[in-house]
């Protein structure tokens, strides 16, 4: 898991955090997660709809 131990970069799950947060991420549109613009749709959508998407952000 990516909890689980530690690298030469650090914790791995800090790094992500880290990495998911930083500016560079936030400021690069075009590399973006589409995950938090999803979100709202899936949410208005019908539970198969919402199913998939679960499914698809879990297995990430």
């Amino acid at each position: 898991m990516i909890e689980d131990g530690q690298d030469k970069a650090g914790p791995p799950l800090k790094n992500v955090v880290a990495g998911y947060l930083s500016t560079a991420h936030r400021d690069d549109a075009n590399g973006g997660c589409p995950s938090a613009s999803l979100v709202t749709d899936a949410v208005r959508l019908n539970e198969a709809v919402q199913s998939a998407y679960a499914e698809g952000v879990e297995a990430i």
